[in-house]
């Protein structure tokens, strides 16, 4: 290159003597914190506050800023910013070389930046031979003071000697530029690569490359590739090597046969030939083989008022531990937290009122990188702030049949305050417990846990295939003969409607159906929902319940109305006075002797009234105003009443007490 060519394409200092080297603070392509975080776009030359700062070429002010730390002014192809610019100049003045831009601001350097911004040029590299400042000498050698290794895209670090899978390379390194200043031994490098050799450096394995060259500035959507942002900041600058400026890559390891090697990692400035590092490393077999899901065994607020977790572990030997995940009201699933290989959690909080909550969990291995289960089955609980009884739902199948069946049941009866239990883990304390087994059989052990419920609380049991199993063990058969099933049989593949028994709060009421049925003869019970047959699935006997159908395959509004008509019959929730019963646009008031009812439009209404027992004590229609209609419903009887009402296309049963 000749002497002319190289006076064109090099430019001296913006602080004087522009003729003489200044020492470098901050190199180009750094990481910067922000915000928002950022590549550094030009080189820091550090000097006290008030310097002259210097064009270091003639040309036309394009853009000036007089306030603030980022102040500053381009003349033509250069910026000098934390500059304040002098007082007489702008835009479309011409500066020449070498006269006074301004004068350095607090920030005790100038960001001297080459192209970009009003230059309509590319941003480049201030330090690039040939083509930057001179004169510019650099003795000093770029170092590497760490390597990480990660999963691919997961911030799960992986031991150095245990490398398997899609690998991430993580890389600490810095250069001096400026020895004896504090920010110029810790600048960033200009470019940086790495290579896999064999474990005596003979030969390269996976070829040297250099995916990071900062000459001209890279796009800012290169910063997540180019820096692992959990560990970066304005001084601190961490590479990720196996990725690139434009996308994320990885190192794969299983393109390698088990054994050892070496890291080579590669890094320069802009003056030095580049600089080797060298890391041994281990790659062995991926295990790619999750561990089995945990086993749920109880959801619960404890006796502090927190809710708690039980379960019991998977029998994988890799074991490490559990992931917990959550959710209030059907919302996104969320990461709550990550624990070891303990069998029981209680949340730090107390349980949300009045909101359904949900969880699940997965087990991990101790896999580098770690396998995930798939989840657990979902349960559910719901603690409410007017309620001191609440039902247990009891799983004995029917989460086999859909993870989350307790979530959708709990979803379709927002009144009741609900926990969760597998069959095995069912305990005292609840005023109800709803075992339900789904498409599976009866189980023998799952009967032992319920028939003290017959005795000591009000017990629910549906199934679409396990009653008829009941009948051929000696704990089911004394089951059905508590809850007065004299028999079962079931229709594998019933197909139809099931319907409410006139006279009884289902009355009217239709549930599609697809799938097996249970049926069963009555001998003391009372059938209150029937198949097309006329026989009995559903029956009442005192506050006990048997229903010979997967309740899960009912649609989500049938379930709230199947549960509805059993709340009215055997009192899932407390009776209280002044209580509103909401369903979509309609309430029920609760008072002696009668209910309000709230109707959005005005009209008529079928009102129909029972007692707890099921017997029709009053059946009319009653013309009802917009707004609140005070009711008073006079039956005769004394008592616990049930009354259902079907109003502005909604249906809705209540409870009252009236008094003679």
């Amino acid at each position: 290159m000749n002497i002319v060519l190289l006076m064109l394409l090099t430019y001296p200092w913006p602080l004087a003597p522009q003729n003489q080297i200044h020492g470098i603070i901050g190199t180009f392509g750094e990481y910067r914190s922000g915000p928002p975080p950022h590549f550094h776009n030009g080189v820091d030359v550090p000097d006290p506050e008030g310097t002259p700062v210097y064009a270091v070429a003639g040309g036309t002010v394009l853009w000036i800023e007089r306030n603030g730390f980022n102040c500053g002014i381009r003349v033509g192809r250069f910026a000098y910013i934390h500059t304040i610019p002098r007082a007489d100049l702008d835009i479309g003045d011409y500066v020449n070389y070498g006269e006074v831009v301004g004068h350095l601001n607090y920030g005790n350097h100038v960001h001297f930046k080459d192209g970009g911004g009003a230059s309509g040029r590319d941003t480049r590299n201030a330090l690039l031979p040939d083509d930057g400042l001179e004169p510019f000498e650099d003795p000093y050698h770029t170092n590497v003071l760490g390597v990480w290794f990660f999963v691919d895209n997961v911030q799960t670090e992986i031991p150095a000697n245990r490398l398997s899978g899609l690998v991430d390379i993580v890389v600490r390194a810095v250069d001096t530029t400026t020895p004896g200043s504090r920010v110029g031994t810790n600048n960033g490098i200009f470019t940086i690569g790495y290579g896999i050799m064999t474990a005596d450096t003979s030969q390269f394995v996976v070829p040297l490359h250099v995916p990071y060259v900062f000459d001209t500035l890279p796009p800012s959507s290169a910063l997540p590739y180019t820096y692992y942002q959990q560990w970066s900041n304005t001084s601190t600058y961490y590479y990720i090597v196996t990725n690139e400026f434009y996308g994320s890559r990885f190192l794969d390891t299983r393109t390698l046969e088990p054994g050892d090697y070496v890291l080579v990692v590669t890094t320069s400035d802009t003056r030095n030939p580049p600089d080797t590092f060298y890391f041994p490393i281990r790659i062995v077999e991926s295990d790619v083989t999750p561990p089995s899901p945990p086993q749920l065994h109880r959801f619960f607020v404890n006796e502090d008022g927190y809710p708690s977790i039980t379960w019991s572990p998977p029998p994988d030997s890799d074991l490490a531990g559990y992931k917990v995940y959550v959710r209030l009201n059907n919302s996104r699933w969320a990461l709550w937290t990550t624990i070891g290989p303990d069998t029981i959690y209680t949340f730090d909080d107390p349980a949300p009122n009045n909101m359904l909550f949900s969880v699940k969990l997965t087990a991990y291995d101790s896999a580098a990188p770690p396998n995930e289960s798939e989840p657990s089955h979902v349960f559910s609980m719901r603690k409410l702030t007017n309620r001191s009884s609440s039902v247990l739902m009891a799983d004995g199948g029917v989460l086999d049949y859909d993870a989350q069946a307790f979530e959708t049941i709990s979803a379709a009866a927002p009144y009741l305050q609900v926990e969760s239990a597998s069959y095995d883990a069912i305990s005292d304390g609840y005023d109800a417990i709803w075992a339900f087994f789904g498409d599976s059989d009866w189980s023998h052990d799952a009967g032992i846990d319920l028939v003290s419920f017959v005795e000591n609380g009000k017990l629910i049991i549906s199934g679409a295939v396990a009653p008829c199993g009941m009948a051929t063990d000696s704990v089911g058969q004394a089951l059905m003969a508590a809850l007065g099933i004299g028999s079962a049989a079931c229709d594998t593949a019933y197909s139809g409607a099931l319907v409410g028994l006139s006279g009884t709060v289902f009355e009217a009421d239709t549930f599609s159906y697809d799938g097996p049925i249970t049926y069963f003869e009555c001998n003391g019970c009372t059938p209150l929902v029937t198949d097309v047959n006329g026989r009995p699935v559903v029956a009442l006997h005192s506050d006990d319940m048997l229903i010979g159908i997967n309740v899960i395959r009912l649609t989500q509004p049938e379930i709230s109305q199947l549960i509805t008509g059993i709340n009215a019959l055997i009192d899932l929730q407390d009776v209280a006075e002044n209580e509103t019963y909401p369903i979509g646009d309609v309430a029920v008031h609760s008072f002696s002797d009668g209910v309000e009812l709230y109707m959005p439009v005005g009209g008529t209404a079928r009102v129909t009234v029972f007692d707890v027992s099921g017997r029709i004590l009053l059946n009319k229609e009653m013309n009802l105003n917009y707004g609140w209609n005070r009711l008073y419903l006079k039956t005769g009887v004394s008592g616990v009443h049930i009354v259902r009402i079907e109003a502005a296309g909604k249906v809705v049963n209540a409870k009252y007490v009236e008094l003679r």
